[in-house]
């Protein structure tokens, strides 16, 4: 049984449904800018290739439980509370290093990010040839949606 599988049947999102906080860490040590690590990170929720449509597919599954069942109701609250906490954390992050606006609202940015990312996989890809585009068009949506949030420089990549 694969680890999507083993996810799918006790009602988990699978492990590459959440944000990869390793890579994040990485890359924030390497004082890389928040709106150039967040964009790739939020596009692995699109379905553009046959593990992502996976989770997609496990993510569906999910929330269509969460409807009727307590406990799927909870896994589905908790994947995405995590992710929003983990994106208010790095709107709060930007703030002190000055990417984002000091007065920005963390849960509002982090909410409006995580409906981007997730609305825009819910949207129907076509089949093979329109697929790239509609995914490039995709993450294009992502970027700016991010560099709205993230508007200024990172005074510590600067530093």
């Amino acid at each position: 049984m694969t680890p999507r599988t083993a996810a799918y049947k006790v009602g988990k999102p699978a492990p590459s449904a959440w944000l990869p906080t390793r890579t994040f860490v990485a890359a924030e040590a390497r004082n890389r800018p928040i709106r150039e690590l967040l964009p790739p990170a939020l596009a692995l929720y699109l379905p553009l290739d046959r593990a992502r449509r996976t989770d997609h597919a496990v993510r569906l599954a999910l929330l269509a439980r969460s409807g009727t069942g307590p406990v799927a109701r909870a896994l589905a609250a908790e994947h995405y509370g995590r992710l929003r906490a983990r994106l208010g954390g790095l709107v709060a992050n930007g703030k002190v290093c000055g990417e984002v606006d000091a007065d920005a609202d963390e849960a509002a940015a982090a909410h409006e990010l995580v409906s981007l990312a997730t609305g825009l996989a819910d949207q129907p890809f076509a089949a093979d040839r329109g697929r790239r585009a509609q995914g490039q068009a995709a993450v294009r949506l992502l970027e700016d949606a991010v560099a709205r949030t993230f508007a200024h420089p990172c005074r510590r990549a600067a530093s």
